[in-house]
């Protein structure tokens, strides 16, 4: 009787722990923020490092906090597209190359079924920032503010 009682204890610990590793692993757990300096403004962001993460991008959320959004880092500077598939929200994407803003792209509105719209860095980047719509407008960000991730 003592054996089936510790196996039964032993089960479902097991079953919590699976429970909640299920529950870390499936983004329900606060993301990892970094400040990220944009001119004179702060932004708390999620990094998006790898092919994973970039791929999924702010797709299936609701909306981002205000001062919120994602970095996209790339290892080289290439022309990057970005399309707004699985988006539920507008966003401003700030195009970024050597810690410096090179240009916008403004309330671009979420993909409807069958809309191809791409939209292109204006020239090669390194860094792509994700941001509420209206935010670039807003915080009067422009071509040439500093763009420093802390540590």
């Amino acid at each position: 009787m003592k054996n089936l009682s510790l196996s039964l204890v032993a089960f479902l610990v097991v079953i919590i722990l699976g429970i909640l590793f299920g529950l870390s692993m499936s983004g329900i757990s606060e993301p990892f923020l970094k400040d990220l300096n944009v001119g004179d403004h702060i932004f708390q962001v999620e990094i998006a490092d790898t092919l994973v993460k970039q791929g999924h991008g702010l797709a299936k959320r609701n909306s981002l906090e205000e001062n919120h959004g994602m970095l996209f880092v790339f290892l080289d500077e290439q022309i990057r597209g970005f399309w707004m598939k699985g988006m539920k929200f507008p966003l401003d994407l700030i195009w970024i190359k050597d810690n410096k803003i090179i240009g916008f792209n403004e309330n671009i509105q979420p993909v409807w079924i069958g809309d191809p719209s791409v939209y292109y860095s204006p020239s090669p980047v390194n860094l792509v920032l994700e941001v509420s719509a209206g935010t670039v407008q807003k915080l009067g960000l422009k071509t040439g503010d500093s763009v420093l991730l802390e540590n």
